[in-house]
């Protein structure tokens, strides 16, 4: 037995660990996986086995046992990512005037894919009963905020940020971030004394990278699509930690694509919030894909739709100026601060407060509050349940109106 990693008789399948806590309305399809790396979370924390922690678990190490169920799990992943990706350059053609709308498969493909997100009714100033029911309002503002949080997560973005931008006070603002390699899973049990936990935690240097890359622990893989010298079965995709500060709050940041779209219309807000949260659905889900590739599935999808519209366009989806001030709302020790991020899987899941009239998920709560500025009381957002009111507040009163003083809420 590998220290750090837990028994393989200690395993447990999600069907009986923790599937009856997640919702399945819309997004039944992918609880699956969404299960296992919430299982794969805790294991790593302690937050079940009586708290003992496990923190050098991969996702491997919960899927192996499962043999054949395991395999299939990713290689579903794999499928729904490509799927997404098509999906996207559907949309970048018809946005290009490549494709007909009319002519489009657009229509019998987007439902499957969008439905990664959970949005019960939702109150919006345009008729939308139900999201397995709806369109994509603006194809374009759809692309562009699917592609702005295709690079929130890049860590060449987060350090550009950090060194050209001041919070209202002046003060320097750090951004934690790191890079999605690809790992070869005996490799790593094979370099003694390597600890996953260490570098997925702690800031490292570009030098150790590269040491890792040259021993076989790390592996160059740049494509979605099958490789035959690709081992399945012993690749994951390993999160390095590059700075070791407060990262973003993806709640933010979503919400700030709505945002700034919102000049636009409601529809525009409403469709680039639904791309922002697709592209970040497929952030999570590549952790367990069969096909993890270098910089992440996320990243690759958006140079595949930024190089597919500029050479169509001769000029980028959208201009660099605009991710960073997502990054810049977005980055948890910025004035005001927000120390907490939801998970997709948080995102997504229904909660009833005490406070609420109906049952509703935060990715609904976000939305209802860019297009109508319905603030949701009685949520709890991410892990620690931060408190929904304090969250809008936050964005409202101190975020956007102090970025709008210092002319960086721009129109698009």
């Amino acid at each position: 037995m590998i220290e750090g990693v837990i028994p393989t008789n200690k395993v447990i399948p999600v069907t009986r660990f923790n599937q009856s806590n997640l919702d399945t309305n819309n997004y039944a399809r992918i609880i699956e996986p969404i299960s296992y790396l919430s299982q794969l979370g805790r294991i790593n924390n302690g937050h079940i086995h009586g708290g003992n922690a496990y923190p050098e678990t991969t996702i491997l190490d919960l899927l192996h046992p499962l043999e054949d169920k395991g395999r299939s799990v990713r290689e579903y992943v794999s499928s729904h990512i490509e799927g997404t990706k098509g999906l996207l350059g559907e949309v970048c053609d018809i946005v290009t005037g490549k494709k007909d709308k009319r002519s489009s498969l657009l229509g019998s493909k987007h439902g499957e894919y969008l439905r990664m997100i959970n949005l019960p009714t939702l109150d919006t100033p345009f008729e939308l009963n139900n999201f397995r029911d709806a369109v994509i309002y603006d194809e374009e503002a759809f692309l562009k905020g699917a592609y702005i949080f295709s690079q929130v997560d890049k860590f060449e973005n987060r350090q550009r940020v950090s060194k050209l931008y001041r919070d209202i006070n002046g003060k320097k603002i750090n951004i934690g971030g790191g890079n999605c390699h690809v790992a070869n899973y005996d490799a790593v049990r094979d370099l003694e004394g390597l600890k996953l936990s260490k570098l997925s935690s702690k800031g490292v240097g570009e030098d150790l990278e590269e040491l890792l890359y040259k021993y076989g622990v790390l592996e160059k893989f740049h494509s979605l699509e099958s490789d035959y010298r690709r081992n399945i079965d012993n690749q994951f995709c390993l999160y390095i930690k590059r700075e070791n500060e407060f990262g973003c709050c993806d709640d933010a940041m979503i919400s700030t694509v709505g945002r700034l779209f919102l000049p636009q219309g409601p529809k525009a807000a409403y469709s680039a919030m639904i791309g922002a949260a697709l592209v970040d659905t497929v952030d999570t889900l590549d952790k367990i894909s069969a096909r993890p590739v270098t910089g992440g599935a996320d990243e690759l999808i958006g140079d595949f739709i930024d190089e597919k519209y500029s050479s169509v366009m001769c000029k980028p989806l959208i201009k660099q100026e605009l991710v960073d001030l997502v990054i810049y709302a977005g980055a948890k020790n910025n004035f005001g601060h927000l120390p907490f991020s939801s998970s997709v899987n948080k995102l997504n899941k229904f909660q009833d407060g005490n406070r609420l009239k109906k049952p509703t998920t935060p990715i609904k709560a976000h939305i209802d509050f860019v297009l109508t500025g319905k603030d949701t009381q009685g949520l709890g957002l991410g892990f620690k349940q931060f408190p929904s009111s304090k969250f809008y507040h936050t964005m409202e009163n101190i975020r956007w109106k102090n970025m709008e003083k210092i002319g960086l809420m721009k129109p698009l």
